[in-house]
């Protein structure tokens, strides 16, 4: 004879039988692992399209900011100049328009405007332009007058100019040089059979050069200064300019390619060149 098993408490049944006699259950009913079986699943069309959408969007949202904080990063980077070598960034520099002469920057000059200034106005007016974007002077009377001006900060020992201030800092230095070049006409060395005592600088052979000595004159002056050392022991100079101007000296006699000087002549020689 053939039995069932009740879904419900397990218990032994007849085959034919409605109810199960222990529980009660309706044996009529699909018992509760066919309702499982014949539940239909959950329709996976727009659930999982959903799901996919969302996780795309995310990672899509993931890349965008990664690339703005990338971006961001790099644009600080460069807005504020670089790094220097201990990696501590700096500020972009941003030229000054400070000083006595700020013309100097936005226009062009005219060498009448440069009429009845000294040599040192001069030499101040032409470094101002470089002074106004940061440079770093050598020399020690530019180094000492910057660094009183409140507006002047030291930035770097290249910098670029503008095609108005390369203009302007050529008719300043062009001027300069005349100026430098109609005083030593103007100079009337002293005569003397020393050869120590001849040019328009002799004490440049028998004493330390000053400050005070040079402060005065201009790059082509100190240049002169310079070589008069050289043409008192009878140099044969190379360079033009040198070469025409001492060629009209009555007292230079051109002999040797080679000299030696004397201690204080090496020490004066050495400190003009670093103010010119």
């Amino acid at each position: 004879m053939a039995i069932i098993q009740c879904p419900q408490c397990k218990a032994i049944l007849k085959h034919d039988a409605t109810t199960c006699n222990k529980c009660g259950y309706d044996l009529t009913q699909p018992s509760p692992a066919a309702k499982s079986a014949i539940t239909p699943a959950p329709k996976s069309g727009k659930s999982g399209s959903t799901v996919a959408i969302v996780a795309l969007l995310a990672v899509i949202a993931a890349l965008i900011i990664a690339v703005v904080m990338l971006t961001t990063s790099t644009t600080k980077s460069s807005d504020n100049g670089g790094e220097i070598a201990d990696g501590a960034s700096v500020e972009k520099f941003v030229p000054s328009t400070g000083g006595l002469y700020p013309h100097t920057s936005v226009r062009a000059i005219a060498e009448s405007e440069l009429y009845g200034m000294t040599p040192r106005e001069l030499k101040i007016m032409r470094n101002e332009i470089f002074a106004r974007h940061g440079k770093i002077f050598k020399t020690k009377d530019m180094a000492e007058y910057f660094s009183l001006q409140n507006w002047y900060r030291a930035y770097a020992e290249n910098v670029t100019l503008s095609d108005i201030e390369q203009f302007n800092v050529a008719v300043i230095k062009a001027y300069e040089d005349k100026l430098g070049a109609q005083n030593l006409t103007q100079i009337k060395p002293k005569k003397s059979a020393a050869k120590s005592s001849i040019g328009l600088f002799p004490f440049t052979s028998t004493r330390k050069v000053t400050y005070n000595d040079i402060c005065e004159l201009s790059e082509y002056e100190l240049k002169i200064m310079r070589n008069e050392i050289y043409a008192r022991h009878g140099y044969i100079f190379q360079t033009t300019d040198m070469k025409q101007y001492f060629s009209k000296q009555s007292w230079y006699r051109p002999t040797t390619s080679n000299v030696k000087l004397s201690n204080i002549e090496q020490y004066n020689v050495n400190f003009i060149k670093s103010y010119e």
